[in-house]
């Protein structure tokens, strides 16, 4: 196999192990190990796969040293992608300012979410990974059906 495959092999396989790891400490409640795990996903993604860029790897960066980061990392469609931030509720607001301006001197326009409307898309996607996982991975792009 080809380095660059192996690698990418790994992250596909490390990432399904992740998955279910992470869904392991959203019923426990466990946020520090989410946390973990994003970082631990970003790295092979960035690394393995190669599926990050420039832009996604400085707004996680930027995103490990504000008060509230529970964690971060690329997702999406990959090779550009976005990133997405789980972080505590009181400090959502400011954390959400501080990475804009950490990004963009000054902010032209960048989309709103309320903690509600993404409260709502993670419990519903935690709900259907619940009751069929399969099904649910593969909704989400993240596994591959024969």
């Amino acid at each position: 196999m080809e380095p660059k495959s192996l690698m990418r092999a790994r992250h596909v396989i490390s990432e399904n192990l992740r998955t279910v790891a992470a869904s392991e400490a959203l019923l426990r409640g466990d946020m520090k190990e989410l946390g973990r795990l994003m970082a631990e996903a970003h790295a092979s993604y960035s690394g393995d796969f190669d599926g990050s860029c420039v832009e996604a790897d400085t707004m996680v960066a930027l995103a490990q040293d504000l008060p509230g980061l529970i964690g971060a990392r690329l997702t999406g469609g990959g090779f550009g992608g976005c990133t997405i931030n789980l972080v505590e509720q009181s400090h959502a607001p400011a954390f959400a300012k501080a990475l804009v301006n950490g990004t963009r001197p000054k902010p032209a326009s960048c989309p709103r979410f309320t903690s509600a409307t993404l409260q709502t898309a993670l419990t519903s996607w935690i709900n259907s990974f619940l009751r069929e996982p399969a099904a649910a991975l593969q909704a989400a792009g993240l596994l591959f059906a024969d």
